[in-house]
């Protein structure tokens, strides 16, 4: 079975050294804000990168329609892409930056580094790197660039199940943002809906208007 976690794995294997030729590779992903809750949600890119040691990835993840996120309760933020290339643990350094950022978020870059393990890169968060107060957080999207310093490539699971024998460099086919935070809002409305409001504004303003010149008489 395929885990997720950031700790050192017991038994691993051979340490892949950086090459040369790294890659700075730019993932760009809108999401549908509706779904951004307590899970993992998950969505397969249009076109999977491949990354290695050495290789650089810069994550940019929006919200359809440039709408924000407001979550509260949360403990965690955590943004990565899976693979199918088999077991591995691998050293990152990371930026993550909030875009569109409410007063009480760290807008960034906040640097760290960090080990994914198993079948993911990628990074998580949490709110002593990212919060000021306990009040409710903004954002319209995040930032994250990853750098592969060194990979440990790995043959079984934590348990010790056989898992797909490790590549690197490895294809990632999607990308994942998980928070335990409760979403309480989504909102600045799209350019359509702005219109139509103010033309609404603009119909109710002429009635208004039209009624005073009516009740006007003159003696």
């Amino acid at each position: 079975m395929k885990k997720f976690a950031f700790t050192i794995a017991a038994s691993l294997a051979v340490a892949v050294s950086s090459p040369a030729n790294a890659a700075n590779i730019v993932v760009n992903h809108v999401l549908d804000p509706a779904i951004v809750g307590p899970n993992l949600f998950q969505e397969n890119l249009a076109t999977p990168f491949t990354a290695g040691v050495g290789d650089t990835i810069e994550y940019n993840l929006t919200f359809t329609g440039g709408q924000s996120v407001t979550l509260v309760g949360d403990n965690i933020l955590w943004l990565e892409s899976l693979t199918n290339g088999g077991m591995a643990s691998i050293n990152t350094s990371v930026t993550w930056e909030f875009l569109g950022a409410s007063a009480n978020l760290v807008a960034g870059p906040i640097a760290f580094d960090q080990i994914n393990q198993f079948v993911h890169v990628g990074s998580s968060i949490y709110p002593s790197q990212y919060r000021t107060d306990a009040n409710a957080i903004t954002f319209s999207g995040i930032r994250q660039v990853v750098t592969l310093l060194s990979v440990n490539l790995m043959d079984t699971d934590e348990d010790g199940t056989p898992e797909t024998p490790s590549i690197d460099p490895r294809e990632y086919y999607s990308i994942a943002l998980y928070t335990d935070g409760r979403r309480v809002t989504t909102a600045v409305p799209e350019p359509a809906t702005w219109a139509m409001m103010l033309m609404g504004f603009g119909v109710v303003g002429g009635a208004m208007r039209r009624r005073q010149k009516v009740s006007i008489s003159f003696a």
